[in-house]
């Protein structure tokens, strides 16, 4: 299965698996249907897959994937001491509906790395499709975050059986601005106390998902100690 060592956001202790973006996110994804003023959709990792068309590659040869491959990337990351991000790009679709066989071969792999090291990796994912059957990967020890912009995404969500939330906001912080300008904290409807991403509030330079060398690892999402909101990127 193709991966990598995570990038200036994620920090380097982790490992990074992607899929093409489209293909396998669901068509009501506001990032695709939005468009900047370019025409392109404000989607941020569709950014990245038009920048560096390698990026893109691999995100479509990940669209075809077996259980062992997956394990193979949870064996590597129980042996290097890193968590695992499961999508920087792409999602659990293929095909315009839930690809089954994706998940179950996370599933199986999971179970396997378990039953062979008994230590499972850090794992964090977030998705924009609300479907129970992702959360089997929650009952196994994955930290799954459901990708929500609205009251009402939080709503079908929660019909679904999700309990953590990434909340999409529209709050920008100002350019060289402080972190000051953006609180610690915010009290959203429905979810209510919701931290604002630290990697976007104090930089990557400071805090980074998982951690690095010269940075420190915020692990809020990577341990899924709770909601959390991210601005406008």
């Amino acid at each position: 299965m193709k991966h990598a060592v995570g990038n200036d956001k994620l920090g380097s202790r982790c490992l990074v698996v992607s899929r093409a973006v489209g293909d396998s996110c669901p068509t009501t994804c506001l990032f695709l249907t939005m468009l900047n003023k370019n025409g392109n959709p404000i989607c941020y990792a569709d950014g990245t897959e038009k920048r560096f068309k390698n990026a893109r590659q691999a995100g479509l040869d990940n669209l075809i994937t077996s259980s062992q491959g997956i394990f193979e990337v949870l064996q590597k990351a129980v042996r290097q001491n890193r968590s695992v991000r499961i999508h920087e790009r792409g999602d659990f679709f293929n095909d315009g509906e839930l690809d089954k066989v994706y998940l179950v071969n996370w599933i199986l792999a999971i179970k396997t790395i378990v039953e062979e090291s008994a230590k499972l990796p850090d794992i964090w994912v977030y998705t924009h499709i609300y479907d129970s059957s992702i959360l089997e990967l929650a009952k196994l020890g994955v930290s799954v975050y459901a990708s929500v912009h609205t009251e009402n995404d939080i709503e079908l969500a929660q019909q679904a059986g999700f309990t953590l939330f990434a909340y999409c906001t529209d709050i920008r912080k100002k350019k060289g601005g402080s972190k000051d300008d953006v609180t610690t904290y915010l009290d959203l409807p429905v979810i209510g106390r919701t931290l604002v991403c630290p990697e976007q509030r104090l930089g990557r330079k400071r805090v980074t998902c998982s951690g690095g060398k010269n940075t420190i690892a915020c692990n809020w999402c990577v341990k899924g100690k709770g909601h959390v909101a991210f601005l406008e990127h």
